[in-house]
């Protein structure tokens, strides 16, 4: 909240605000994709993982992100060496 009142209001404050927000978030994500797999290749690790996320969002979200689906995503995270 302190961010949003330091930007100012009207659409410059807003977008210094966005801007902000955004150059924290690629930030953080740029840090864990320098950090190691936590699955360290284990590729069943990982779709076992990847499907309880998929169960505990819920809303369906499993019809989407099938077995199967899942199994394809991890091979190809495994193929861009994302797991090791």
């Amino acid at each position: 909240m302190n961010l949003y009142h330091q930007c100012g209001t009207g659409s410059d404050g807003l977008n210094a605000y966005l801007d902000e927000i955004a150059s924290q978030v690629i930030s953080g994500l740029d840090r864990v994709r320098a950090m190691p797999s936590l699955f360290h290749g284990d590729q069943e690790k990982a779709g076992e993982v990847y499907s309880w996320v998929v169960r505990a969002c819920g809303n369906e979200l499993d019809k989407l992100l099938t077995r199967e689906r899942i199994a394809q995503i991890v091979k190809e995270k495994a193929e861009l060496h994302l797991l090791a």
